[in-house]
């Protein structure tokens, strides 16, 4: 089936029909043949419809604690909801439907120029933050998916100026257990000389939710960008998180976790490329899987020729509680410059029986044994969180998963 077709087939219910990506620019659908998709399969998503369906959902019912925070944004389906966000500024705004959208770095290609095109195509709203300065306040952005059969669309951009500074909570809800969705979410992030930026994305998904996102960073002499992703279930969860460091003293740090549950797929692709001398990255994931679901980490990162001085440290660790789930590591180092400290490792176990023996030997429960190693077990991740509201959050995903 031509790329046309399947995205006409794909995508119904949006007016334009104008799609005008051609399979002779190189962009297919990706399949277990293509090698980022090795361990990822989308042919149930192939036979799926989804459509663009406005809806009407009470931000409160579906997130406790929105008071907490002074600038809060509600997109609900991909469309943004003035009536329940607050706060927003020159500095902190949504651009409706693309029309006055910044010019976007858009995307290299990438194995997932599919799902950024078609992204470039339908989205709708998104956010829009061009900070100078300090932002003291937390960003909460409440991406509320509600309606089976629904597809959502977002563009979100992100630019720090020189020395600026924030911190953004983007949470993810899906209102119902069984509601078959898509979402499809790019995110763009330029940051200057010593900008700083705390980024929490907050998966909560569901058994039938189908979640592809893609975030394009660019770091100046300096920047700091500080990356969190906590995925917690979804039928198919796909992050692609590319990054591209492009002076001296830039850092970035990515952290992940993974909450596999009920059949779950959930696959995080990084790229860090370091394009210059006295640069550093650090990952940092953790997963954890259960009733037979399946999670995926490919980390790769790039030192070029001149990238001398190039500090890299990566690591993945796996949990299975169960025989019939499944991880798939896949580490990469491609290093080009010969003064480089660059380390990765990839462990996949079980739980320790000799210290789940010793804390029930001590009137602890298995189930409660259980809880306590594998909290304690993702807390190389979940103690680098700065912010307390986005702590509070991930801990209550973390109890999710256990309840």
């Amino acid at each position: 089936m031509s790329t046309f077709k399947y995205i006409a087939n794909f995508v119904e219910g949006f007016k334009s029909n104008d799609w005008n990506l051609k399979t002779s620019e190189g962009v297919d659908f990706p399949t277990r043949k293509t090698e980022y998709y090795k361990y990822t399969s989308l042919k149930k998503l192939s036979t799926q419809r989804f459509a663009s369906i406005s809806s009407k959902v009470d931000a409160r019912k579906v997130f406790e604690g929105l008071d907490d925070y002074a600038t809060v944004l509600v997109f609900v389906n991909g469309f943004f909801d003035a009536s329940q966000s607050k706060g927003l500024t020159d500095q902190v705004s949504v651009v409706s439907k693309l029309d006055s959208c910044p010019a976007f770095l858009t995307s290299q290609k990438n194995v997932d120029q599919l799902f950024t095109s078609m992204n470039n195509r339908f989205a709708t709203d998104g956010l829009v933050i061009d900070l100078k300065g300090v932002l003291k306040q937390e960003v909460l952005v409440l991406n509320i998916l509600d309606a089976s059969g629904m597809a959502s669309f977002t563009k979100n951009s992100i630019r720090l100026d020189k020395n600026a500074q924030c911190s953004v909570v983007y949470k993810t809800i899906s209102t119902g257990q069984n509601l078959e969705q898509f979402s499809n979410n790019y995110f763009e992030i330029e940051l200057s000389d010593n900008a700083i930026l705390w980024f929490y994305n907050l998966q909560n998904g569901t058994k039938a939710l189908n979640l592809i996102e893609q975030v394009e960073s660019h770091l100046s002499a300096g920047a700091n960008l500080h990356y969190f992703c906590i995925s917690k279930a979804g039928k198919l969860v796909r992050n692609n998180i590319n990054n591209k460091i492009t002076a001296p003293s830039a850092e970035v740090n990515l952290y992940g976790i993974m909450l596999g549950e009920q059949g779950s797929h959930i696959d995080h692709h990084t790229l860090v490329d370091h394009d210059t001398p006295h640069t550093q990255s650090n990952e940092i994931y953790k997963i954890i899987n259960k009733e037979a679901s399946t999670s995926v980490f490919n980390g790769k990162v790039l030192v070029r020729p001149d990238a001398q001085k190039t500090n890299a440290y990566q690591s993945s660790s796996a949990i299975l509680l169960d025989d019939a789930s499944n991880v798939y590591a896949k580490p990469e180092l491609e290093i080009y410059a010969d003064d480089v400290k660059c380390s990765h490792g990839s462990t996949t176990g079980q739980i320790d029986k000799e210290a789940l023996f010793y804390l029930q030997a001590r009137g602890l429960s298995k189930t409660t044994a259980k809880k306590m190693l594998i909290e304690a077990f993702l807390t190389e991740v979940t103690d680098l969180i700065e912010s307390e509201k986005a702590g509070v959050l991930t801990s209550q995903m973390i109890q999710e998963y256990f309840s």
